[in-house]
């Protein structure tokens, strides 16, 4: 509770790891601040020297993380397994890679939920992206704004299975404010704004589903508005799903 952790080691620093030789115990993480704010010159460039990342968890499950700043990290928030995770009212900002990665590539994720947080202004990543197998993850009342790629980017999962995104701002982001693989199933997008909104300018997309048989999914109720490219684009080609009620541009 109510830790500052500053100067981790540049490049290969983590500023706390939780792994799997901690399955069995429950992990309260609150109120932590984590950044490395000290410059590098480099003759007439100045740049910040990102650790690995701010927390990993690699294993294990019972997470209770809420109220985290953590900001100035190669990836903020970076899962490689375990599962019941819930991060409330987090700030992760400016980032070199993504905000936020799950990435289940190897050991599966399972029940995350990510509620009432900011991921904005990665340098070259996304505000959250799954790989792999991360199932029964809830992304709820998300701000995400001036990622160098997308806000929501699924395109390297192969199973997101109970995926529920709602309540998503999205703008300002170089590519899309969600974007899918081709041929996941079993996901719901509601309420979901992607348009300009305030100082945020468009995304580059809205809601990307590519050409391929995903199925049993719902996107409905949003404002889909302005982008450089489609606000909209369903290529799923199942027979149970569910497109509508949505604004769609101009």
């Amino acid at each position: 509770h109510h830790i500052d952790i500053e100067n981790i080691k540049p490049g290969t620093g983590i500023g706390i790891v939780f792994d799997t030789t901690n399955n069995s115990e429950v992990h309260d993480v609150d109120q932590i601040f984590m950044q490395n704010p000290f410059p590098v010159s480099n003759g007439t460039t100045v740049t910040y020297s990102d650790m690995a990342a701010c927390i990993k968890i690699s294993g294990g499950f019972d997470y209770e993380m809420t109220h985290l700043q953590l900001q100035k990290c190669g990836i903020p928030l970076y899962v490689t397994g375990g599962g019941s995770i819930r991060a409330l009212g987090g700030y992760f900002d400016t980032s070199q890679f993504d905000a936020v990665r799950l990435d289940g590539s190897v050991n599966p994720i399972v029940r995350v939920s990510l509620l009432g947080n900011w991921a904005s202004s990665s340098a070259t990543g996304d505000g959250i992206r799954i790989l792999g197998k991360v199932t029964e993850l809830e992304v709820a009342d998300l701000e995400c704004y001036a990622n160098a790629a997308n806000c929501i980017d699924a395109v390297a999962a192969t199973n997101v299975d109970g995926l529920l995104v709602h309540g998503l701002k999205a703008a300002g982001n170089a590519g899309c404010a969600i974007t899918m693989a081709a041929g996941l199933s079993g996901f719901t997008i509601a309420n979901v704004v992607s348009a300009p909104q305030g100082e945020w300018g468009a995304n580059g997309c809205g809601i990307n589903i590519p050409a391929g048989a995903s199925n049993n999914y719902m996107i409905v109720g949003s404002r889909l508005q302005g982008s450089g490219a489609a606000n909209l684009s369903d290529g799923g080609t199942g027979a149970n799903k569910l497109v509508g009620n949505n604004l769609v541009g101009p």
